[in-house]
Parts: structure tokens; C-alpha cells; sequence
């Protein structure tokens, strides 16, 4: 069950309010249920600089990764084909063993 509610007032300029309607528009929020949003974060210590600090340490560190990913893809691609030369190898190997196996039977 929800807490029950309120109703609160208070004054804002007029470039403020026009700001809050077009950052809910934005958001497809009502005018009031941003501001509710906005004080009820100020209340919970929800700190805007914070957040931005920890979004920004979350990119660096998905670019980080990405730029691992980027790295081991090109090893990948080193290895390939030096694998693909002892593959052929392997298997020229293979061909010659049976050869010689088949010409020794009777």
C-alpha cells in the first residue's frame, strides 16, 4: 500500500516553471511529477554529481572493455592463420601416413 499524499505548493519563476514543463515533456512526465521526482531525490541524498560521476566511471569502464574485446578479436585474427597452416599441415601429414600404411599392406 502507498503512502498517503499531500497536496504542497510553492513559487517558482516563471523560466524555471517554463524548464520544468519542457524537461517533463521530455521525460513524458506531468509538470508535478517531475518536481515530485526532483525533491523526492533532493530528499533521499540522491546527489545529480554523484550520479554523473558513476555514469561516467560506468563509460570509461565500457570503454575499457570495449577496447579489450577490440584487442583480443585482433589476436584472434593473428592466429588464425598460422592455425590454418598446421591444420593443412595436419592433414597433409595424415594423407602421407595413410598412404604409406596402405602400400605396406599385402
Amino acid at each position: 500500500m502507498t503512502e498517503r499524499t499531500k497536496p504542497f505548493a510553492l513559487r517558482l519563476s516563471i523560466s524555471d516553471i517554463t524548464l520544468l514543463h519542457l524537461k517533463a515533456h521530455q521525460q513524458a512526465l506531468s509538470a508535478s511529477a517531475l518536481a515530485r521526482k526532483f525533491i523526492q531525490n533532493g530528499l533521499h541524498e540522491v546527489d545529480p554529481q554523484a550520479m554523473a560521476e558513476r555514469l561516467l566511471k560506468a563509460e570509461r569502464r565500457l570503454k575499457s572493455l570495449e577496447q579489450a574485446v577490440l584487442e583480443n578479436n585482433k589476436h584472434l585474427h593473428e592466429l588464425k592463420q598460422p592455425v590454418d597452416n598446421l591444420q593443412q599441415m595436419f592433414r597433409h601429414l595424415l594423407e602421407t601416413l595413410t598412404e604409406n600404411s596402405q602400400r605396406r599392406l599385402p
